[in-house]
């Protein structure tokens, strides 16, 4: 056999192999994931906002599970925003929230789409990072005081389903991106950011526990 037949054999046999180790086509599971990522407002602010949703999950592995390569796709269906008074709340101050949510690759999640659609209802979810992340702001539309209630309450976006994009994860968790802020309205609006939080609250598990191969 020629050393050049040998030799493409020889390629061929990698790039098969190389394939069977990364190309994600065997599912290692399906989850929901309840989250709840709760943040206060930063210095010169008062009040706390708090996100609650689920997140669905699947995820798919190569043949020959080298290198814990998982492909995960995640959806965010029904996310409810509540925002309430602190002790360092005045007690008729009104308070609004937003926050952005967004998969681990996004960049720029404050950057808007050119031609974000002018048609959106107040409040409505607005995609970000290329539709793999999203805006969320209850009660967006500044003349609709009607609608708000001293203290805080809770906006729910029934029937929502949120998809956060695709990822490829070395690892056991994938965790999303989340920006708050909270606006106080009285006398006027004060914009203030939230501080820090807990990163894990927005992390899935990569491979859920007894999730089988198929």
């Amino acid at each position: 056999m020629a050393w050049w037949v040998k030799a493409g054999i020889g390629a061929a046999i990698v790039v098969v192999v190389a394939a069977l180790t990364v190309v994600p086509v065997r599912a290692v599971g399906d989850a929901v994931t309840p989250v709840s990522q709760t943040a206060a407002a930063a210095q010169d602010g008062c009040g706390a906002i708090t996100l609650e949703a689920d997140l669905e999950s699947s995820g798919r592995a190569p043949v020959l599970d080298v290198w814990g390569l998982t492909r995960v796709d995640v959806t965010m269906v029904e996310p409810t925003i509540t925002t309430a008074a602190t002790d360092a709340c005045e007690d008729d101050v009104v308070l609004t929230g937003g926050v952005l949510v967004f998969d681990p690759n996004c960049d720029l999640p404050v950057e808007a789409p050119e031609e974000l659609d002018a048609g959106l209802d107040p409040g409505a979810p607005e995609e970000r990072c290329g539709g793999n992340g999203w805006s969320l702001v209850p009660w967006a539309d500044s003349f609709a005081l009607e609608d708000l209630v001293p203290g805080g309450q809770s906006f729910a976006y029934a029937g929502e389903r949120l998809s956060l994009g695709s990822s490829f994860v070395l690892g056991d968790r994938w965790c999303a991106g989340a920006q708050y802020f909270i606006e106080q309205r009285w006398g006027g609006t004060l914009n203030v950011p939230a501080e820090e939080i807990a990163t894990g609250d927005l992390c899935i598990a990569t491979r859920p526990a007894g999730a089988s191969a198929r």
